[in-house]
């Protein structure tokens, strides 16, 4: 959206046109646009002094664009079931009104403007004593649906020190399906290829 012309810059428009320079030349002059120059002058025209100031209250939404009666009914049901959500009433209201509904995220706007909204419960923060020293926390991360310069798949299982950031070990090996136990169960799988470069396999389960 164009920036607002300074609204001396407007007064000076109209006076230099009451004195008889054309709306034309006034544009030249003062390097803006022919047709806002015209504009301004025609809101003079029509409102005087008061034409010259922008009403940026006029802008935006007046409200809901469905009517009125969806609007009212959308807010009773909401009254009179609390813990319905705003995708259970539009169904309901779909089967009165039709297309006349809009989308949830216009419900969920309207109750809230109502107060008829509920604030989610927000959890208490949680402190996480994060490790400082070598040892001291590990983390273990699994990266899987990898895809290798052939295109093969591959997964791969890592313990990190938390404090250090070392890398304590890796353990990749191709996808495998969890049906009829997990991997890590085998000596072949990634928890004991973990145990074979140096960490235990207490650390590997986790």
């Amino acid at each position: 959206m164009p920036r607002a012309w300074p609204l001396a810059l407007r007064e000076q428009m109209v006076e230099r046109h009451q004195q008889g320079e054309t709306l034309t030349a006034i544009a030249a002059a003062l390097k803006v646009p022919y047709r806002s120059v015209r504009r301004w002058w025609h809101r003079f025209q029509e409102a005087g002094a008061d034409g010259l100031h922008t009403h940026y209250d006029h802008c935006g939404p007046k409200g809901p664009k469905a009517p009125a009666a969806v609007h009212n009914a959308a807010l009773a049901a909401k009254r009179e079931h609390p813990s319905w959500g705003a995708g259970l009433i539009r169904l309901e209201l779909v089967k009165q009104f039709g297309a006349a509904v809009p989308q949830p995220r216009a419900l969920q706007r309207w109750f809230r403007a109502a107060g008829l909204q509920p604030l989610r419960a927000q959890r208490p923060p949680v402190e996480r004593c994060r490790g400082s020293t070598a040892h001291q926390v590990w983390e273990m991360d699994a990266k899987e649906q990898m895809r290798l310069a052939d295109d093969s798949g591959s997964c791969v299982l890592s313990v990190t020190d938390e404090g250090t950031g070392a890398v304590l070990g890796l353990a990749p090996f191709p996808p495998v399906s969890l049906v009829g136990g997990g991997a890590g169960r085998r000596a072949g799988g990634p928890a004991g290829a973990l145990c074979r470069v140096g960490v235990p396999r207490a650390a590997a389960r986790g």
